[in-house]
């Protein structure tokens, strides 16, 4: 799948794939910390500043303070932001749904029965729930 994320083509000219994937992950994730975000975008946090001050000049994101932690910064999507992050998203489900009208019936039923299965394993190690590995 990371393929496919990778071989997509962001719609927005202005915007690079990092500045997409960032908006995404705001809009999926809101109150992310930043450095989880970085983890999720695939950047260092000393990189990522750039990309920040790139969509904040562009008026898609904004910096607030973490209600939990006044310490902290957040990033939260302006309306345009959010509506730039819809955007790229239902671009991508397109792409993606177009790359999978390639499979089979069985093959999509073998994807969603291993997509299941992922979520499961993933939901479980959330918990901290022990896995063995088996089915």
């Amino acid at each position: 799948m990371r393929n496919l994320s990778h071989d997509f083509v962001n719609p927005d000219p202005d915007l690079n794939k990092t500045h997409a994937k960032t908006l995404v992950n705001i809009w999926r994730h809101p109150q992310l910390p930043m450095k989880d975000l970085c983890n999720r975008v695939g950047i260092e946090k000393g990189s990522f500043s750039t990309v920040a001050d790139h969509l904040i000049k562009l008026g898609y994101i904004q910096v607030i303070k973490d209600p939990t932690d006044r310490r902290k910064n957040l990033l939260q999507l302006t309306q345009s932001g959010e509506n730039k992050a819809i955007y790229i998203e239902r671009a991508f489900e397109k792409y993606l749904a177009t790359k999978l009208t390639k499979l089979t019936s069985n093959e999509e039923i073998k994807l969603e029965e291993i997509l299941n299965y992922i979520r499961t394993i993933n939901l479980k190690l959330r918990e901290g729930a022990s896995f063995n590995g088996k089915r």
